[in-house]
């Protein structure tokens, strides 16, 4: 073997060394740590409040299992599938303690529609960089649990006007805008009054409404029948309607409205226009066949003696 031959054999037998060497090293500098996160055993629950944004915060603990002397650097985000998440803090240094195991919490913020018919689920995840390398975290998953939210909108229809001892009827539009089906219960918190004037009230019974339905209710009462020359007068229906699910919770939901009826005209019991009308027309009709049958009626003309019809006057001949 030649000499040159023997060089070309030991440069690469060198190179060899040095890359084995290196992996060695690298292997040395890149230690195995471990970084895991936890999040609460029992899934954190979303309350709606009336004039509350729905926002829901909860306590999670991030761990570093460090191996090596080389600082830890992890990084964090929150996602939810439905509504918004953020995670503070977002980042940490671990291994400045010198402990070979360090724990540290944060906190994740959630926001969940209240109308959603989803099942929101949060997830975390992140990564760390130890000696130059970077490693991913694994993820962690927690189901959200949407507390019942109870809300009534209604459309006011508007005022009415009858005649007197006439029914009146109101449309109510109602929506269940709430996120859960709901039941409602209708009313009246001036009976006493309305009945005191004889009105007659048609009871309103429970209305069932899922989540997001409109549905038309009808609200239907007789103006008192009692007697009356002429009537000009204005009636309130002051109407509550609540929600009977929302009594379960802290926080009752209820939603008056306010309905107007005019009441105009003359009430006479057993007097009808109508009637009055009929009676004419037999009158007439009675008339035209007395004169059909009898002729024409008789002249009552007054006569005068011949002898003095010369010295009357023209207006009295």
């Amino acid at each position: 073997m030649n000499s040159r031959a023997v060089v070309m054999l030991g440069l690469m037998v060198t190179m060899l060394v040095s890359i084995i060497v290196g992996l060695s090293n690298e292997a040395k500098a890149s230690p195995s740590t471990n970084v895991d996160l936890e999040l609460p055993a029992e899934s954190p629950k979303v309350e709606y409040i009336p004039g509350d944004s729905g926002t829901v915060e909860f306590t999670c603990q991030i761990t570093c299992n460090i191996s090596g002397s080389e600082d830890v650097k992890a990084f964090l985000q929150a996602n939810v599938n439905i509504g918004g998440a953020i995670v503070y803090p977002q980042s940490f240094i671990f291994n400045e303690s010198g402990e070979p195991e360090e724990k540290v919490n944060f906190t994740v913020a959630i926001r969940v529609p209240y109308d959603t018919d989803l099942l929101p689920h949060m997830t975390v995840s992140g990564y760390f960089f130890q000696g130059g390398l970077q490693c991913e975290i694994p993820p962690v998953t927690q189901k959200i649990e949407v507390e019942p939210y109870y809300r009534i909108e209604v459309e006011t229809p508007s005022p009415q006007k009858i005649g007197a001892g006439e029914y009146v009827y109101f449309p109510l539009k109602i929506k269940n805008i709430g996120n859960t089906e709901d039941i409602y219960r209708f009313e009246f918190l001036n009976l006493g009054d309305l009945c005191d004037d004889q009105w007659v009230i048609e009871t309103i019974t429970h209305q069932t409404f899922p989540a997001n339905e409109a549905k038309t209710v009808w609200v239907s009462a007789q103006a008192p029948q009692t007697w009356t020359i002429w009537r000009n007068e204005v009636t309130p229906f002051n109407l509550r309607i609540t929600s009977v699910k929302s009594e379960e919770t802290h926080s009752l939901v209820q939603h008056d409205v306010y309905l107007y009826v005019r009441e105009k005209g003359s009430y006479i019991p057993g007097f009808s226009p109508v009637f009055a009308i009929l009676g004419i027309c037999l009158v007439a009709m009675f008339m035209g066949k007395r004169r059909l049958f009898f002729g024409k009626p008789p002249n009552f003309k007054v006569k005068y003696p011949k002898r003095l019809y010369s010295k009357l006057s023209m207006s009295m001949r």
